[in-house]
């Protein structure tokens, strides 16, 4: 929750991030495609924050419908961005970009 507040300050989101429990460390993949499903209304953007293993299992699983289909390394703070059209369990997405926490260091 801390992250999300962070990032909702730093990108000067009109809202509160929203909890949702799905995104808890010890849930699953399919967990969160379920949950984010029954959103009403449907966003047209979302941004999970969350934890490891489980968020890089999760991008793997949308873009290649396997949990372990892609290698990701998602270090603490990095941020993954995935283009779909809809969520759905298994390939529904393209991996867009990853990027590692030191991109955003500054000296």
């Amino acid at each position: 929750m801390q992250t999300a507040e962070l990032m909702a300050r730093g990108l000067r989101m009109a809202r509160p991030p929203v909890v949702v429990d799905c995104l808890a460390p010890d849930r699953t993949a399919r967990e969160v495609v379920a949950e984010l499903q029954g959103l009403r209304p449907l966003p047209d953007a979302l941004m999970l924050v969350g934890h490891e293993p489980m968020l890089s299992r999760l991008a793997a699983w949308l873009c290649t419908g396997d949990p372990e289909g892609l290698d990701l390394d998602l270090k603490k703070c990095g941020l993954i961005r995935l283009d779909l059209d809809k969520i759905q369990a298994g390939r529904c997405a393209t991996l867009e970009w990853l990027i590692a926490p030191r991109w955003f260091a500054t000296d």
